[in-house]
């Protein structure tokens, strides 16, 4: 029971933002496992620290002022006169990256000084960097000019998508429809922070661009890089037939890096390959693969009602997880976000009977089920310190399980069925992607909470307030038509799954335990009291007597 969330390590500020979430242009490299990297400039703090955590050697050419930070321990400092008079071992480095406008013309587009760096670069070793536009363009076409001349092939060039900073997307250059394709994704994208980049997404040309010189090379292809390509052939999954373009996802940690790979004959993407920045997040895609493996060996939901799994392998430590792409339009994109939205009903419907068709076939007893939430409580005691009345009234609540000698119906849980991970198919059925949250046996009623509780702050976003906490007490802890919804899906659930109604309420109170734990890694120890989760939780046993929940618990009872 709850076997993916018992071995959680829910650390404060394990999932914070920035730290790894940083230089994913390395992900266009051909290989990830890089012992020597060379910087031409002075890099972002964040980029060194990446480059310094997985490499055995980092180098620093720079005469910009350093931040009075330290360095790690791997990373040397030298000025670029040392790489004008040689002091740098031949063939000793894998990458070197020229991080700035003077950098790239002082060494890549120079034709005294481009050899240096050939010359220190082991076989088949890398030179990265960026233009942005304008003069950079005439610096790149130099650089260009020059690579077959000093040991580098043509280049292989990428349109980058930023976004506050950061890459967002990448496609090849040559590759128009491809970036159109993206461009319209970004171009969707509903956040604020990117309606600067929508408002050029459909300019192609004025991108930043990314340029790869390997050393030893003769010709450039249009393959994904090689890492990824050879995981995918060893699968049996020939890349050649594909054209790919990368997303690197959020800003936290563990967002992954995904690439889409689509047939050349076709407009849309066919196979997904996701791969960790860090190898503490392995895991997660680990979860994904079993879970997807489980749910394609069972007959629990529909064809096309779930990602198919391809392979499950690992590059430089790093999970690499390839599957099948579901084709439908996001749920928040068609949904009304009002109470009588049909799609709403059919995703509660979806979520129960995969509950009710998955259900363990020899359950654990109820007293089982206690130990595992006990075992989850005392995870969430410790992180959050609650007041002395709030662990006493959640204990209360886990102890109704404790003792108890009855089969309780354990299911397969999603774990993350967030309304933003449903999709609604062309046919008019339902899918949800991202399993990598997925408990085997997990607790009933914890997706369908969770799942109302998304729709509910979706219903309010509609409105212009993006208070999601807010939300939740509109919704759910006054007489609303939505807290109404929930309690008619609630009891529908449990009829069908033939759940004793007496464990709705612990039910409902442990989820929020258990997400207000997820929600932990992604906060410090100084904001946890600030955390959507813990507070959600505080309102809800604040609120036990207000109309949605009386009806909720009892049930007409």
């Amino acid at each position: 029971m709850l076997e993916t969330a018992l071995k959680t390590e829910f650390t404060p500020g394990s999932n914070r933002k920035g730290e790894m979430v940083t230089a994913d242009w390395r992900f266009l490299l051909p290989r990830l496992d890089v012992s020597v990297a060379a910087f031409l400039g002075e890099p972002p703090r964040s980029t060194l620290q990446v480059f310094a955590r997985s490499c055995e050697h980092v180098l620093v050419f720079a005469e910009e002022e350093r931040a009075s930070v330290p360095d790690p321990p791997n990373v040397e400092r030298r000025s670029y006169q040392a790489l004008f008079d040689g002091e740098i071992a031949e063939a000793s480095v894998d990458l070197v990256c020229a991080v700035n406008r003077k950098s790239v013309r002082t060494f890549v587009a120079d034709r005294k000084h481009l050899p240096l760096l050939s010359r220190i670069l082991k076989p088949e070793g890398v030179l990265f960097f960026r233009v942005d536009g304008g003069l950079d363009r005439a610096l790149e076409r130099k650089a260009r000019a020059l690579f077959n001349e000093d040991g580098f092939g043509p280049p292989y060039e990428y349109y980058l998508a930023p976004a506050l900073g950061r890459m967002r997307m990448a496609v090849p250059l040559s590759d128009r429809e491809m970036s159109a394709f993206f461009a319209g994704k970004i171009r969707s994208h509903r956040a604020v922070k990117n309606r600067l980049l929508r408002s050029y997404a459909h300019l192609l040309g004025s991108y930043p661009r990314a340029v790869i010189g390997r050393k030893g090379t003769t010709e450039v292809d249009d393959e994904p890089p090689d890492y990824l390509a050879r995981l995918c052939r060893k699968s049996g999954i020939d890349v050649s037939r594909y054209r790919w373009g990368v997303s690197t996802g959020g800003r936290y940690n563990a967002k992954k890096i995904v690439f889409y790979l689509f047939r050349r004959d076709s407009g849309r993407p066919e196979i997904v390959v996701k791969l960790t920045r860090s190898p503490e997040f392995n895991l997660r895609l680990e979860n994904e693969f079993a879970a997807l493996t489980t749910l394609s060996e069972k007959d629990w939901l529909p064809e096309g009602s779930f990602p198919r799994p391809l392979f499950l392998d690992y590059h430089n430590g790093l999970a690499v997880v390839g599957e099948t792409v579901v084709h439908g339009r996001g749920f928040n994109e068609v949904s009304t976000g009002e109470v009588d939205c049909p799609y709403l009903r059919q995703v509660a419907a979806w979520l129960t009977e995969l509950s009710v068709r998955s259900a363990a076939k020899a359950p654990p007893t109820a007293g089982e089920v206690g130990t595992a939430l006990q075992a989850l409580l005392d995870k969430f005691v410790t992180i959050y310190q609650p007041t002395a009345a709030e662990a006493e009234f959640l204990a209360a609540q886990v102890s109704r399980f404790k003792g108890a000698h009855a089969r309780f119906p354990a299911v397969f849980q999603h774990g993350d069925a967030g309304s933003w991970n449903a999709l609604i198919l062309p046919e008019g059925g339902v899918a949800f992607v991202d399993w990598e949250a997925a408990e085997s046996q997990g607790p009933p009623l914890w997706d369908l909470f969770y799942f109302m509780k998304t729709y509910g702050a979706l219903k309010f976003r509609r409105a212009g307030i993006r208070d999601s906490l807010r939300a939740f007490r509109e919704n759910y802890l006054r007489d609303s038509a939505l807290g109404t919804r929930l309690v008619e899906v609630t009891g529908a659930y449990c009829q069908r799954l033939g759940l004793n109604r007496k464990w709705v309420e612990p039910l409902f109170y442990t989820c929020w335990v258990h997400r207000a734990l997820k929600e932990a890694t992604r906060l410090t120890p100084d904001t946890l009291q600030k955390g959507h989760y813990v507070n959600l939780l505080r309102a809800a046993m604040d609120g036990r007597e207000t109309p949605v929940l009386k009806q909720l618990f009892s049930l007409g009872n």
